[in-house]
């Protein structure tokens, strides 16, 4: 999920993902969109997925190159 979201903040996905839902906010954050419910709101793909960016280190989420993101992101699983 979070090797998708990458691909979409550095413009290598199809237009079509790459414009919905691309919120910025500060640097290299996603806006957590407001869940309605807690029953499925907080189970959405999408909620899960900003948390789990904006979870990411400052200097994981900074990383410019696919590889090394994928890299670094697996380095950061196996601690």
């Amino acid at each position: 999920m979070l090797l998708i979201i990458f691909k979409a903040l550095n413009n290598s996905m199809p237009h079509y993902i790459r414009e919905s839902k691309k919120n910025l906010w500060g640097k290299n954050k996603l806006v957590l969109p407001v869940a309605k419910t807690t029953t499925y709101g907080l189970k959405l793909t999408y909620y899960i997925a900003a948390k789990a960016w904006n979870a990411l280190p400052d200097n994981l989420g900074s990383v410019a190159e696919f590889a090394c993101f994928r890299n670094e992101l697996r380095k950061l699983r196996n601690l």
